[in-house]
Protein backbone atom coordinates (compact mmCIF):
# COMPACT_ATOMS: atom_id res chain seq x y z
CA UNK A 1 0.00 0.00 0.00
CA UNK A 2 2.61 1.94 0.99
CA UNK A 3 4.54 2.11 -2.16
CA UNK A 4 1.46 2.33 -4.34
CA UNK A 5 1.00 5.77 -2.91
CA UNK A 6 4.70 6.63 -3.11
CA UNK A 7 4.03 5.67 -6.76
CA UNK A 8 1.36 7.94 -7.09
CA UNK A 9 2.96 10.87 -5.59
CA UNK A 10 6.02 10.12 -7.53
CA UNK A 11 4.64 10.16 -10.76
CA UNK A 12 2.41 13.06 -9.97
CA UNK A 13 5.43 15.46 -9.13
CA UNK A 14 7.24 14.41 -12.39
CA UNK A 15 4.44 15.24 -14.43
CA UNK A 16 4.73 18.92 -13.78
CA UNK A 17 8.27 18.72 -14.86
CA UNK A 18 7.64 16.56 -18.02
CA UNK A 19 5.12 19.05 -18.83
CA UNK A 20 7.41 21.89 -18.62
CA UNK A 21 10.18 20.22 -20.25
CA UNK A 22 8.01 18.99 -23.01
CA UNK A 23 5.97 22.45 -23.47
CA UNK A 24 9.87 24.32 -23.33
CA UNK A 25 11.02 22.08 -26.01
CA UNK A 26 7.74 22.88 -28.30
CA UNK A 27 8.46 26.37 -27.68
CA UNK A 28 12.72 26.63 -28.38
CA UNK A 29 11.91 24.85 -32.11
CA UNK A 30 8.08 25.23 -32.53
CA UNK A 31 8.95 27.98 -35.33
CA UNK A 32 11.13 25.23 -37.77
CA UNK A 33 8.04 22.78 -37.04
CA UNK A 34 6.56 21.10 -40.49
CA UNK A 35 2.95 19.73 -40.02
CA UNK A 36 4.14 16.18 -39.16
CA UNK A 37 6.12 17.44 -35.99
CA UNK A 38 3.20 19.32 -35.22
CA UNK A 39 0.80 15.76 -34.94
CA UNK A 40 3.51 14.53 -32.39
CA UNK A 41 3.41 17.26 -30.53
CA UNK A 42 0.15 17.43 -30.47
CA UNK A 43 -0.12 13.58 -29.51
CA UNK A 44 2.24 14.25 -26.71
CA UNK A 45 0.34 17.27 -25.47
CA UNK A 46 -2.56 14.97 -25.66
CA UNK A 47 -1.28 12.28 -23.60
CA UNK A 48 0.53 14.40 -20.65
CA UNK A 49 -3.02 16.50 -20.51
CA UNK A 50 -5.02 13.35 -20.19
CA UNK A 51 -2.67 12.16 -17.83
CA UNK A 52 -3.26 15.47 -15.37
CA UNK A 53 -6.76 14.97 -15.82
CA UNK A 54 -6.86 11.21 -14.50
CA UNK A 55 -4.27 12.56 -12.12
CA UNK A 56 -5.88 16.06 -10.85
CA UNK A 57 -6.93 14.70 -7.38
CA UNK A 58 -3.36 13.82 -6.29
CA UNK A 59 -1.27 16.67 -7.23
CA UNK A 60 -0.33 19.70 -4.85
CA UNK A 61 -1.56 23.35 -5.92
CA UNK A 62 2.29 23.93 -7.17
CA UNK A 63 2.23 20.90 -9.81
CA UNK A 64 -1.30 22.10 -10.59
CA UNK A 65 -0.11 26.21 -11.02
CA UNK A 66 2.69 24.46 -12.80
CA UNK A 67 0.86 22.40 -15.37
CA UNK A 68 -1.81 25.31 -15.98
CA UNK A 69 1.16 27.15 -16.55
CA UNK A 70 2.36 24.77 -18.64
CA UNK A 71 -0.86 24.13 -20.62
CA UNK A 72 -0.75 28.15 -21.60
CA UNK A 73 2.59 28.10 -22.98
CA UNK A 74 1.82 25.46 -25.09
CA UNK A 75 -1.46 27.29 -26.73
CA UNK A 76 0.64 30.33 -26.83
CA UNK A 77 3.25 28.74 -28.87
CA UNK A 78 1.02 26.79 -31.17
CA UNK A 79 -0.95 29.83 -31.94
CA UNK A 80 1.89 31.84 -32.70
CA UNK A 81 2.96 29.79 -35.12
CA UNK A 82 -0.46 29.84 -36.52
CA UNK A 83 -1.55 26.01 -35.92
CA UNK A 84 -4.98 25.81 -36.47
CA UNK A 85 -5.57 22.64 -34.53
CA UNK A 86 -5.01 25.22 -31.49
CA UNK A 87 -8.45 25.87 -31.44
CA UNK A 88 -9.48 22.48 -30.05
CA UNK A 89 -6.19 23.00 -26.90
CA UNK A 90 -7.79 26.59 -26.26
CA UNK A 91 -11.77 25.19 -25.75
CA UNK A 92 -10.36 22.40 -23.75
CA UNK A 93 -8.61 25.26 -21.81
CA UNK A 94 -11.64 27.05 -21.66
CA UNK A 95 -13.11 24.83 -19.91
CA UNK A 96 -10.94 24.16 -17.28
CA UNK A 97 -10.71 27.98 -16.08
CA UNK A 98 -12.43 27.42 -13.75
CA UNK A 99 -10.84 24.32 -11.82
CA UNK A 100 -7.46 26.83 -12.37
CA UNK A 101 -8.52 29.74 -11.04
CA UNK A 102 -9.48 27.70 -7.73
CA UNK A 103 -6.43 26.07 -7.97
CA UNK A 104 -5.11 29.61 -7.75
CA UNK A 105 -6.79 30.42 -4.85
CA UNK A 106 -6.54 27.29 -2.92
CA UNK A 107 -2.24 27.88 -3.44
CA UNK A 108 -2.91 31.36 -2.08
CA UNK A 109 -4.59 30.02 0.53
CA UNK A 110 -1.92 27.91 1.21
CA UNK A 111 0.52 30.25 1.04
CA UNK A 112 -1.26 32.17 3.66
CA UNK A 113 -2.62 35.07 1.22
CA UNK A 114 -6.55 36.06 2.36
CA UNK A 115 -8.96 36.97 -0.30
Amino acid sequence: MLLGAALVVSCTSTLSRRFDSFVSSVEKHCESYSPDDWTKANEKFSKLFSEYKDNRSELNSEDKKAINSAILRYAKAAAKSGLSEVKSYVDELLIQIPTIIEDAKTLLKDLGVSL
